[in-house]
């Protein structure tokens, strides 16, 4: 047996030609490693065992790896008993097909070469695969929730799971992830964050900004801020170049614009309906050429599964990239199967955002409601067992957070007028009350309560609900445009 040239025998979707293979390229690698053990280390992470086209080359493959990692010798001696009796290699001569095989070799140089074309071929194989499982998905009209959307996003997940197969991943010389990491802490000593900047100078300081393959919550009792939380930091993030895609699932995408409108310009959305004077109308026209420019993408379609969230971060990290994922907010993703206890469907979607942070190599900000609990407390400032539904939150979360706002819970308790009281003793106490709300007023509280990466703490900040926007509190507030 030679060195094989290296040629292909091609095959077409929907011919009886022959996939993409060659088998003597196969046999020559086997061959190699069966010979040269330590050629393992350089093509275990370019080709794997389904690479194989011939199942019996890919079975001796697989024989070779399991052995010279088991830290034993594998040769044609070694194995041969593991093939003495395979009925595919009866014919070669069982077991003695691998002797021979090792014995054919004349040099062991083209060994990644080899590697490189028998992944290259398999790739080939599982393309044409995939285009016959689109066309079968397509034909099958019976398929549940078969509309050209779901269709799509089924084909889009299947192709980005096929080109995943392509980015070997593996483990890493600690050489090079010393290097890495030494070059993030260079960036930190310049003031650079590591992550993406939230726009919030003191929680990007504890958290280093939002890093890829990283899921953060932030959760809030409802009127708490969570959803302009969200649109605060995905705006800040945007004015800074990164590309952000926000689903909504709660409210609709022009509110969100209206929103963005209330934090530019001070015009509350109330305002926007009907209150407008022209020259005001002219201050919102005059954002229009700024905001457009931005690379923020909003969807707001509701009633998503965690697999359709997926396939749209897929599409539109490969059609337009994506640096930072918002979802508002967990309670309102709908689970893959709704008959199941709600806790293990908030553990299928958080798991499966982790999941996808790591995958898209992006952080992702969920948004989610803490249960009620909370409200019978007198401090009701949240805790980590706040968290509604499932622990599994806190669990996946890298980092979970909490809005809190006193001044929210202060004007809900207003004083009010016993009837024995004495309207001196009263308006004490309503001075007191006052006080605390004018000290209070504008202020929030984002606690982080678990951070995997560092220590937990309180991040004050202003909170200007007419514009939707959480700011740092050495920035200057504004008052509402009436």
């Amino acid at each position: 047996m030679t060195a094989p040239a290296l040629t292909v025998v091609r095959g077409g979707i929907g011919s009886s030609r022959t996939p993409p293979n060659n088998t003597d390229v196969e046999q020559a690698l086997l061959g190699i490693l069966l010979l040269y053990n330590d050629i393992y280390f350089k093509v275990f992470e370019i080709v794997a065992v389904d690479d194989f086209y011939d199942p019996v080359h890919g079975r001796i493959y697989d024989a070779i790896a399991k052995t010279i990692e088991a830290g034993h010798v594998a040769d044609g001696k070694t194995l041969r008993g593991q093939f003495d009796a395979d009925e595919a290699l009866k014919p070669l001569g069982g077991g003695q097909y691998l002797v021979d095989l090792a014995a054919s070799v004349i040099t062991s140089i083209n060994a990644e070469d080899y590697a490189q074309l028998i992944h290259g071929l398999a790739t080939r194989r599982r393309l044409i695969a995939f285009s016959n499982e689109s066309r079968s998905i397509a034909f099958d009209q019976s398929a549940p929730l078969s509309t050209g959307e779901y269709l799509i996003t089924q084909v889009e997940t299947k192709l980005f799971s096929l080109a995943e197969r392509s980015e070997k991943g593996g483990p890493v010389h600690i050489a090079k992830v010393w290097d890495e990491t030494m070059e993030q802490i260079g960036e930190a000593m310049k003031g650079k964050s590591i992550g993406l900047k939230t726009g919030l100078t003191e929680l990007d300081k504890k958290l280093g900004g939002l890093r890829p393959g990283t899921l953060y919550t932030i959760a809030a009792r409802p009127a708490m801020g969570k959803t302009a939380m969200g649109l605060t930091i995905a705006t800040n993030v945007v004015m800074n170049g990164a590309r952000v895609m926000f689903n909504t699932l709660e409210v609709s995408r022009t509110e969100i614009i209206e929103r963005i409108i209330a934090r530019l310009t001070g015009f509350p959305p109330k305002k926007q309906q009907g209150q407008i004077s022209i020259e005001e109308f002219q201050r919102i026209f005059d954002h229009t050429n700024e905001t457009a420019s931005w690379p923020l993408y909003i969807d707001d379609t509701s009633a998503l599964t965690i697999a359709q969230i997926r396939g749209r971060a897929i599409r539109q990290k490969r059609r337009h990239g994506l640096n930072l994922l918002v979802i508002d907010y967990l309670g309102l993703i709908r689970a893959s199967d709704r008959q199941i206890n709600r806790n293990y469907q908030v553990e299928e979607i958080t798991q499966g955002l982790k999941n996808l942070a790591k995958e898209l190599q992006i952080p992702v900000l969920l948004l989610a409601q803490l249960n009620r609990e909370l409200e019978k407390r007198d401090d009701k400032r949240p805790i980590l067992a706040d968290l509604r539904d499932s622990g599994s939150v806190e669990q996946d979360s890298d980092a979970v957070m909490f809005i809190y706002r006193h001044e929210h819970y202060l004007r809900r308790a207003a004083p009010q007028r016993n009837e024995k009281e004495t309207a001196e003793r009263f308006a004490e106490r309503e001075a007191r009350w006052n006080l605390e709300v004018e000290r209070s007023s504008h202020k929030a509280e984002l606690i982080i309560a678990k951070f995997r990466q560092g220590e937990t703490g309180v991040v004050p900040l202003g909170y200007e609900g007419w514009r939707f926007h959480f700011f740092d509190l050495s920035a200057a507030s504004s008052t509402p445009a009436d």
